[in-house]
């Protein structure tokens, strides 16, 4: 009967890659281990998914949400490990506590959140130094003395959703983190976002939750973040070691004439806590505009790549030590 059972799964799949679009609905399954959707299928499962113990994969396309395993209301799943799991994205459609079993390259790298309909997330098992644009580490939160340190270097998660949610994130033997510190406490959940890594705000749970039985350690643990967040305001997800700068000098950033009508140029005067650093204009969406590197650590901009759009924008200058400091510029229109 399970044979004939996978081989129902396998025809439906086939099926549906002729499709522009297609979506499956299962309730009470047994098993799906070596299951593979195509782009812009997805499944919904209504029931319990029972993981088998025998291994296998579940996978969909990672980078397309359209593709994707979906848990309704009222479902669930149990049995996820290392030998079994969803390697790829993974959608909650109602808006209570899930987490989601998902993981890449024989590693289960679970998160949960506490609520937020419609999330989606899936684990990449690929350095998060490769990611194109990614630039020096810094923390774009301004006038923070808490800065990026060292990145976990075998994976993170995307993670979507436009409702507010609190995340946790896992850690195993695997990721390694003696490499990182000695100090569990000097872990920190790290989003991606304009180009850099920086802190989220985050705390150790006191029970390693997505991780029964196992108590908190550099071989495995959970780490949520402190508030909520929405998830889609970042890129991506990792784990990550934080030190404290001192703050003693502050970085000065003085902007003018300000507002600025759209065709002049502004002055731009700085001095910097470090010896270099980049210049940035942000929309106040988070948008990043353009940006120039800075090799002195003090000194004047007198041409600044505008917007033309009127409105409200950020001037930040970053340090190299990651210490940044913004300001608010007006630009008018013609």
């Amino acid at each position: 009967m399970m044979y004939r059972k996978k081989r129902f799964f396998s025809a439906i799949l086939i099926l549906s890659s002729f499709l522009f679009f297609s979506q499956i609905t299962i309730a009470q399954v047994q098993s799906l281990d070596n299951l593979r959707l195509s782009n812009n299928t997805s499944m919904t499962i209504t029931g319990e998914l029972q993981f088998s113990q025998n291994g296998g994969e579940i996978t969909t396309a990672k980078e397309n949400c359209n593709s994707h395993i979906g848990f309704a209301e009222g479902s669930g799943w149990s049995n996820a490990s290392d030998d079994q799991f969803i390697d790829g994205m993974v959608k909650v459609m109602h808006d209570r506590s899930f987490t989601f079993p998902i993981g890449a390259n024989g590693e289960y790298h679970p998160i949960a959140i506490s609520g937020g309909a419609n999330t989606m997330a899936a684990y990449i098992a690929k350095n998060p130094s490769k990611i194109t644009g990614t630039r020096a580490l810094r923390n774009q939160y301004s006038d923070q003395s808490t800065i990026v340190d060292k990145v976990k270097s075998n994976g993170y998660w995307i993670i979507q959703g436009s409702n507010a949610t609190s995340i946790s994130l896992s850690w195993n033997r695997a990721d390694n983190m003696a490499a990182l510190t000695d100090n569990v406490e000097q872990l920190s959940i790290l989003g991606y976002k304009n180009g850099s890594w920086t802190v989220v705000s985050s705390t150790l749970d006191i029970n390693n939750t997505l991780f029964e039985g196992k108590e908190q350690s550099l071989a495995t643990g959970t780490i949520s973040t402190s508030s909520d967040l929405i998830p889609s305001e970042f890129d991506y997800f990792t784990l990550g070691t934080v030190k404290t700068v001192s703050t003693s000098k502050q970085s000065i950033l003085s902007v003018y004439p300000n507002p600025v009508m759209a065709n002049e140029n502004i002055t731009v005067e700085y001095d910097l806590n470090s010896d270099s650093g980049v210049l940035q204009v942000i929309s106040t969406n988070g948008l990043l505009l353009s940006e120039r590197t800075i090799s002195n650590n003090r000194g004047t901009v007198t041409s600044l790549d505008l917007p033309t759009t009127p409105g409200t924008y950020l001037v930040r200058i970053v340090g190299s030590n990651g210490i940044a400091k913004e300001k608010k510029m007006v630009v008018l229109g013609f």
